[in-house]
């Protein structure tokens, strides 16, 4: 599965390796708030692709003018934008996805999302094999996720957090 994501970046002649830009929406404040997340991304692209980040000033402007920091991307350094859970900033409604460059994104650039279906349903029509449903993730495969990143890190849950998560996670 993971190559078929990279069709046609993989196979590319390319002087350094694509940029890879990895974001997961809604997990912490600054997640959560549209303008932050598109800054987060545009200041890694910048510096990736050897340009100037955008002002921290500009940060509101950002959905309406990300697509300047994805071309960037060039066929020599493509771009492999995956997004998690993009419907955390559905906001007060769908049109709040307009930011995403769909249904066509630059040439370089190949974008993987994850989204619940109502958001899923206010995208553009995207071509016939573009979308792939996923099950649920497990609790337990979730907590086990969880566990590791921790560990990896020197840290743990706490019974009483591992209490929450599961009574919060039960399906």
């Amino acid at each position: 599965a993971a190559a078929k994501l990279l069709d046609g970046v993989a196979e590319r002649p390319a002087a350094r390796a694509p940029v890879v830009c990895v974001r997961f929406g809604g997990l912490t404040a600054a997640a959560s708030e549209l303008p932050a997340f598109l800054f987060s991304i545009c200041c890694q692209l910048a510096a990736a692709y050897d340009a100037p980040p955008p002002a921290l000033a500009e940060a509101s402007q950002l959905p309406r003018r990300w697509g300047e920091w994805l071309s960037l991307a060039t066929e020599a350094r493509p771009l492999l934008l995956l997004l998690d859970g993009v419907d955390a900033h559905l906001g007060d409604g769908t049109a709040a996805l307009r930011w995403l460059p769909l249904p066509q994104p630059p040439p370089s650039v190949r974008l993987v999302l994850t989204c619940d279906d109502k958001a899923l349903a206010s995208l553009p029509p995207l071509a016939a094999g573009c979308v792939r449903p996923l099950p649920p993730l497990h609790r337990s495969d979730a907590m086990r996720a969880l566990r590791s990143r921790l560990a990896s890190a020197g840290r743990r849950l706490q019974p009483s957090q591992t209490a929450a998560a599961s009574i919060k996670n039960n399906p």
